[in-house]
């Protein structure tokens, strides 16, 4: 450094210096973290760090980090705690399920995964029709009874009544519960009601008891107002017609009549009947 010039004024002495060459200056000891030195990054023509132009650290040359971003300095990949929320890119998701366990999965059909079920003994019990039973087979078993059990209620699940055997028992028409009877006495040649109509419900008779207290013989006609039935029944007689298979209404909420060939003292006739959907 060069003094080109020097004055003395009232006790300073003022220099005036011209510099030539490199100047190094050294920052020295900031006063406070808040009144450090500032520094600016800027590209050039922006300074970065801030909301619009943000400044971008890549880590993709770092050695360190060749095979995963570390964050605490470790070798190993970084456990992830707290809730990870994943946002499905297209609709719908597709999951092409290929292998369970490691075996290939079997298809019933196109799109559709075949489900095997095992027996207790560790074999497949379903097997085709009209073929060799399987292994194994799903057990279906009632309720072995000597007597009547308690009710059920109506539409409620029940076990299959079975006997000490294992047969099962069936019933020859319907339950009780659905089986009714009425009695009719006849004495004209007009038609008379021997079943009532029920709405909704095909009153079968499955059995006529008839019988002539008279002594003229008479053909008496059953009919449910489209079909019609005639027995003959002698003076002084009568028969019984059980029916195998029940006599069936044409239609629901109909009436079964009997109507006598001629008026006679007495004619009773009973007839049991089933009700049926």
């Amino acid at each position: 450094m060069t003094a080109s010039r020097a004055s003395l004024t009232s006790g300073k002495l003022n220099v005036n210096a011209t510099a030539s060459g490199t100047v190094t200056a050294n920052q020295g000891t900031a006063n406070t973290a808040a009144n450090s030195w500032p520094v600016e990054v800027t590209d050039g023509t922006n300074i970065l760090g801030t909301a619009a132009h943000p400044l971008q650290v890549s880590l993709a040359n770092t050695a360190a980090n060749a095979t995963a971003v570390k964050v605490d300095g470790s070798a190993v990949t970084q456990p992830v705690s707290g809730t990870v929320s994943a946002t499905q890119g297209t609709s719908p998701w597709v999951n092409n399920i290929s292998q369970i366990a490691g075996a290939s999965v079997a298809t019933a059909a196109s799109g559709v995964q075949k489900v095997g079920v095992v027996g207790n003994a560790g074999a497949a019990f379903d097997a085709a029709t009209n073929a060799a039973p399987p292994a194994n087979a799903i057990q279906v078993g009632g309720v072995a009874s000597t007597a009547l059990p308690s009710a059920f209620t109506a539409t409620d699940l029940a076990p299959f009544m079975l006997d000490k055997f294992g047969r099962l028992v069936v019933l020859p028409q319907a339950p009780r519960d659905l089986i009714a009877a009425q009695a009719t006495t006849i004495t004209n040649n007009t038609a008379n009601t021997i079943v009532a109509a029920i709405a909704s419900v095909f009153t079968d008779i499955i059995s006529l008891v008839i019988t002539n207290s008279s002594a003229t013989p008479v053909v008496v006609t059953v009919s449910d107002g489209t079909a019609s039935y005639l027995y003959s029944i002698a003076a002084n007689g009568g028969m019984v017609v059980p029916l195998p298979a029940p006599l069936p209404a044409t239609t629901v909420n109909t009436a079964w009549t009997a109507t006598s060939s001629a008026s006679v003292s007495s004619l009773y006739v009973v007839a049991q009947y089933v009700k049926n959907r």
